[in-house]
Parts: structure tokens; sequence; C-alpha cells
């Protein structure tokens, strides 16, 4: 197809400003440069392909039929078109009524893959990264969060599994997870903190700018700290539940 060069008003109007805008027959947006900025446009298969540019990266997107975005390369190109990678790809795919159920990334060296509800709403991401071994290349398996929302789309656990590995067998599984509860309208949710189904830390509000704060440590210390109109007025400090220590700290009147 023939590209027809279009006239740029800001161009015109601004000389120092190299913009460039190319149609094709139809007249129809094939190539647009301005200073070191491109993007073209063309179809490939039943396929929109939309191409942007610059010195150190390009990024190449495609479209379905329905103008979805499927598939997302990131290009590193700082080192000349001859020199070039594939630093990032996106895919994406997509369920019942268009929505979107999983976007895999993919980097040189890592992989995620999150999972969507019905709602658009991430419910699990898988995290791997990549080994080299006798000239192959494999993907490890990292860790699994997975996302657990109520009835108002409000999150409410988080839950993170991360794995140890020993000759390609697993040895050893770190859980966390994250709780929310919310009971106060317009305030933030009690939110509590376990490791390996131990608890770390809580935070529990009385009002939207009262709460109280509990860390626990080893060997049976914990601290709990209160605040009031989100100021910190003290600590109390126990040691297998015993108080051993009260800091209390000044307010600006």
């Amino acid at each position: 197809t023939r590209l027809i060069e279009v006239p740029s008003v800001i161009a015109q109007e601004n000389e120092n400003i190299a913009e460039r805008i190319f149609k094709n027959n139809l007249q129809m947006l094939r190539l647009y440069t301005y200073g070191e900025e491109i993007l073209t446009s063309f179809s490939m298969n039943d396929k929109k392909v939309l191409i942007s540019s610059d010195k150190k990266r390009m990024i190449r997107k495609i479209y379905d039929e329905s103008m979805k975005l499927i598939k997302k390369e990131t290009w590193n190109i700082s080192a000349g078109f001859n020199e070039s990678f594939i630093a990032k790809t996106e895919e994406l795919l997509y369920g019942e009524q268009n929505k979107l159920i999983q976007n895999k990334i993919t980097t040189n060296s890592e992989k995620h893959v999150m999972s969507y509800n019905s709602n658009g709403l991430v419910s699990s991401s898988m995290n791997y990264s990549k080994t080299e071994s006798q000239g192959k290349s494999d993907w490890i398996l990292q860790s699994i969060t997975n996302w657990i929302y109520d009835e108002k789309n409000r999150i409410s656990i988080k839950q993170t599994e991360t794995y140890e590995y020993e000759k390609d067998k697993i040895i050893n599984t770190q859980k966390a997870r994250e709780n929310y509860f919310y009971r106060i309208e317009d305030s933030s949710p009690d939110y509590y903190y376990y490791e390996n189904d131990e608890l770390k830390l809580k935070t529990e509000f009385s009002s939207p700018d009262d709460w109280i704060t509990t860390m626990y440590f080893e060997e049976g210390f914990s601290v709990e700290t209160y605040y009031k109109k989100s100021i910190k007025i003290k600590d109390y400090i126990y040691l297998n539940g015993i108080l051993r220590r009260t800091k209390v700290y000044e307010m600006d009147s």
C-alpha cells in the first residue's frame, strides 16, 4: 500500500518539532513520527498490530478482531536493531463476555501467571524463575499467591507460599497469610499477618483514627503500640504476656 504524507499542523507552527504523518490510499493512519518516537499500525492474519518505539525500546501490541489486547512485546533496542531482544512479553487470555481471565508476563529470568475472577480482580499469581543446567533452561515455581474477596469486592485474605529447593526438589515451604476484617465504616480494616500460621502482627481499630498495633517477636516478646487521632501515644512491651515496660509519647497540644 502506498503511503501518503499528510502535512503536519504542529510542524508548520513549530519548526523545532519534527512531526510526520503518513496515511494509506484509504486515508487510514499507517505511520506517525514525532521527533525520535515512531508509531505504526497494520493488519496481520485478522489481527491488528500497533508498534511504537523510541531510541531505547520498541513496543508491539497485538489485538484480536474485537480489539482486545492479546499480546504485548517490549523490545530492548538500545544497542541497535541487530542486538535487540525481547525484554518482556505479556499474553492475555479472555473468557466469557470478553472478560480477562489470565495474564502471563515473561521476562528473560522471571514468569508470572496472573489469574482473574469474574469481577476482574486478581485471584492468583504463580511466580517462576528460570534456571539453566547443562545447556537447558527450565521454569521453577518460586511462589504462589491467592487472593479472596468479600461480597463488596474488598480483599479479605491474601495467602502466599514460597518454596525452597534443593536439586529441583522442594525442601521447605514458607507460608504467609494476611487477613482483613471490615468492622468500622469509613475506617481501614483490622489487619492480621501470619507466618507459618503464627501471628506476627495485628492492627485493630476502635475508630478510623484510633487503633492498636501489636507486633510479636521471638522468645515471647511483644509490643503494643497505641494511636490516637493517628498519632502514636504509647508503647507497652511484654515478655511472655507480662508487662515489662511502658513508654508514653508527648502529644502536641
